[in-house]
């Protein structure tokens, strides 16, 4: 889509684009009247007396139509028409008509003649069918089943473990009753083994705590002088500057702001400052005594692992003694339900088809020979229509005489 701009929009004011070449009217026309109008080489006659052209194409308006007399033995006003084309400086005059128009060969009448007609049945024209009958003749038929009602009961099922294999078991020979202790083992504790030594330590008395920050010394850093404060001076005598321009409904409008004239300090030269970073509060101690003391001192410390156990009341408990091994049926994992070979209406298996009844119908196996009676067809009057015949068809042109 082309981007048209048709107003200029500053500081509210809106501005007009003017456009010289529209407001002559884009193309213009001139009437040739001598020989400077006239293009060079064409000839006109003026009243008897024939004009040559002498204007070059050059020096035409390359925008305008020159419109030459033609023949003036008539009593129409008819001119040939000439404009500039090409580029400089290859510029040449070009015909491009005149403006005679020729009406003697152009229609203006048609009459159609289309003799009386006849009528023919539009599209809207309903027809109606009468209903007829079909008879059948040397049909056959057959009984066939119509219903089958079966009579169903269910398997009775019963419920089986299997056998997986076999297993080895020891039995038991013999037992006798004897008392042990209830010795319960409870998780395994942690504990330290410290060996210690005297060590001289200092008694301190602390007073009222105090909250300081955290400071730390940067690196040296290069820093600016201040100079002479001075005044910014901006060339000329500038209130406003653009800062932002836009095209919407085909207006280019432009944001300004106001020019502020600041005093400034420029640097003049430099010189040294070591930073300093200041961290987060903290909270110090304030000593007010101190004595020195012998304290025990924790030489090593290695941590060992100890099990723990606790002791109930005693229990009562067989002896016992195994005889040799022996092997059994290893039942299966999980039982199976099978069909015990009887039905019932109470079973839990699936049903079976006991018994079954059935009723029969006689069905067409062959629907013999079919007849079907004439049909009348009526055509109804409600869309007649009269149109003209081949034979009858013909055209009247009448043509313009000028």
């Amino acid at each position: 889509m082309a981007n048209y701009i048709s107003k200029i929009l500053i500081n509210g004011v809106e501005y007009e684009i003017k456009d010289t070449v529209a407001r002559q009217g884009g193309i213009r026309f001139i009437l040739s009247t001598d020989a400077a109008t006239t293009p060079v080489g064409v000839t006109w006659d003026d009243e008897g007396t024939t004009i040559t052209g002498t204007l070059a194409a050059a020096d035409a308006d390359s925008h305008a139509i020159y419109l030459v007399p033609g023949d003036k033995t008539t009593t129409k006003n008819i001119y040939r028409e000439f404009v500039v084309v090409g580029e400089a400086p290859s510029q040449v005059w070009e015909q491009m008509g005149d403006t005679e128009v020729d009406l003697k060969d152009v229609v203006t009448g048609v009459t159609l003649n289309k003799g009386t007609g006849d009528n023919v049945l539009g599209e809207a024209t309903t027809f109606t069918a009468s209903s007829s009958s079909v008879s059948f003749s040397g049909g056959t038929t057959e009984a066939v089943i119509k219903t089958v009602t079966p009579t169903t009961k269910k398997l009775t099922t019963t419920t089986i473990t299997g056998i997986n294999g076999s297993q080895s078991i020891t039995p038991v020979s013999s037992s006798t009753d004897v008392t042990i202790p209830n010795v319960t083992k409870g998780a395994d504790l942690t504990a330290s083994h410290i060996v210690t030594e005297n060590k001289t330590a200092t008694n301190t008395t602390f007073g009222t705590s105090e909250t300081v920050n955290k400071v730390s010394a940067g690196t040296a850093k290069d820093v600016a002088k201040a100079g002479t404060a001075v005044t910014q001076v901006l060339a000329g005598d500038v209130s406003k500057v653009f800062t932002a321009a836009k095209v919407e409904n085909e207006i280019l409008s432009f944001t300004t702001v106001d020019v502020t004239k600041n005093s400034i300090t420029p640097a003049v030269s430099n010189g040294t400052i070591t930073p300093v970073t200041i961290g987060e509060s903290v909270t110090v101690p304030q000593v007010s005594a101190n004595t020195s003391v012998t304290v025990a001192s924790v030489k090593t410390n290695d941590d060992v692992t100890v099990p723990s156990i606790s002791l109930g009341e005693a229990i009562t408990a067989s002896k016992v003694v195994l005889g040799n091994a022996v092997s059994l049926a290893k039942p299966a994992g999980a039982s199976t339900t099978v069909a015990t070979g009887g039905v019932s209406d109470d079973g839990t298996g699936d049903e079976l088809v006991t018994a079954v009844g059935t009723t029969n119908k006689t069905v067409v196996t062959g629907i013999g020979t079919a007849t079907a009676a004439a049909q009348t067809i009526t055509v109804g009057t409600n869309d007649k229509v009269n149109v003209a015949k081949y034979g009858d068809l013909s055209v009247t042109v009448t043509k313009g005489n000028q």
